[in-house]
């Protein structure tokens, strides 16, 4: 069994309240669950209106299938257009 671990680091210039990150936050979310069945949560900066860490972690038999999922959401992340990735780092435990 392999446990990955993604940290993407993230800028949102376009924020001007806790509020709208939240709301950005919540929907990249929801998006990366729905899509690739991963466990996702915000770790850093809460109280940061600019910025945002999230984890995803996912679980599987090989490291090649987990980090591709990685890879596809941050493509997705990316894609988005609301936040900019400044930061990745992949954990495998």
């Amino acid at each position: 069994m392999v446990v990955g671990v993604c940290r993407l680091k993230l800028r949102l210039p376009e924020t001007f309240s806790l509020k709208d990150k939240r709301r950005i936050i919540k929907s990249l979310q929801d998006k990366i669950k729905a899509r690739f069945n991963l466990s996702v949560a915000e770790i850093a900066f809460q109280e940061e209106k600019r910025f945002s860490e999230l984890a995803l972690a996912g679980v599987g038999t090989a490291r090649d299938p987990i980090h591709r999922v990685f890879m596809k959401s941050l493509e997705l992340v990316e894609n988005d257009g609301r936040g900019e990735v400044v930061d990745v780092e992949v954990e495998w435990l």
